[in-house]
């Protein structure tokens, strides 16, 4: 029974909170740019511990230190001035996008010579980032009203679809309890 509770609160707050996003995308906005200042902050610390250990003995990516320090700084800033990175956070975020396309460059040909990797997973990794960069630089809160509707979306499906699999989970539990 308690699962049950669990997952009925989750899936619940899923739908709330996918709701919040779809007709408040703005104010969503700041609580989103926490979580990229937290990640930011992950993964600064990762690129540099990256570089620090270096890839299978390599002496590791001067690209990693660098955009590691850099995303490591910005997170940091980020938390400490949330609201005004707010304003700011769909160009910031776009210029790192495209920063992050164009870093992959060299690393994704270097690993496609050793692993062999398709073509295709290489110029997807690499354009995706990079559109999706340009079209947050240049319309910045269009794009991000736009993005953070469309995950509201996702989230509040995710919710209605785990609520009904758990009152239906719920329901033939209940029945075979009743049958025993």
């Amino acid at each position: 029974m308690k699962n049950f509770t669990f997952n009925l609160i989750m899936a619940i707050l899923y739908i709330v909170m996918g709701l919040i996003m779809i007709f408040a995308p703005l104010p969503s906005e700041v609580g989103i740019v926490m979580v990229l200042g937290i990640m930011a902050i992950v993964y600064g610390i990762i690129c540099i511990v990256r570089y620090v250990k270096g890839y299978d003995g390599d002496l590791g990516i001067i690209t990693d230190l660098l955009f590691g320090i850099l995303l490591l700084i910005s997170g940091i800033y980020v938390i400490f001035h949330i609201e005004g990175c707010a304003a700011v956070f769909p160009f910031v975020w776009g210029v790192f996008m495209i920063v992050d396309a164009i870093i992959r460059i060299p690393v994704s040909i270097r690993y496609r010579k050793v692993l062999d990797i398709p073509i295709w997973i290489i110029v997807i990794s690499i354009v995706v980032p990079a559109v999706l960069g340009i079209l947050l630089v240049i319309t910045p809160i269009p794009a991000v009203i736009s993005l953070i509707i469309v995950i509201g979306i996702f989230v509040t499906v995710i919710g209605i679809v785990d609520l009904i699999a758990i009152i239906y989970m719920h329901h033939q539990v209940k029945k075979l309890e009743k049958n025993i």
